[in-house]
């Protein structure tokens, strides 16, 4: 269908209804759960954990960590109390 220049194509109600979101086949990404991951770990793996769960790279994070050692605050705590508090990542199926 070839629409004049300057006019508006017309549009059909049904179209804007269907989006790839309603779609079957489109599967909605699970939520990203904080887990200390098996693989990747240093320590305790909590900035593994943390850069998966914030999408960045582990590394990053614990170059993160250490730069705000040098600064005064909790961080040495609150690091170990998400290592006590954020769980294992689920073993893998064999």
């Amino acid at each position: 269908m070839t629409v004049p220049m300057g006019t508006t194509p017309p549009t059909d109600p049904t179209l804007a209804q269907n989006t790839y979101a309603d779609s079957p086949y489109v599967q909605p990404k699970p939520p990203r759960r904080l887990t200390r991951p098996r693989d990747n770990r240093w320590i305790g793996g909590v900035c593994a954990g943390l850069g998966r769960r914030f999408g960045m790279a582990p590394n990053m994070v614990r170059i993160l960590f250490v730069l705000s050692c040098l600064l005064p605050g909790p961080q040495f705590l609150l690091y170990l109390m998400l290592w006590i508090i954020m769980p294992n990542e689920d073993a893998p199926a064999r």
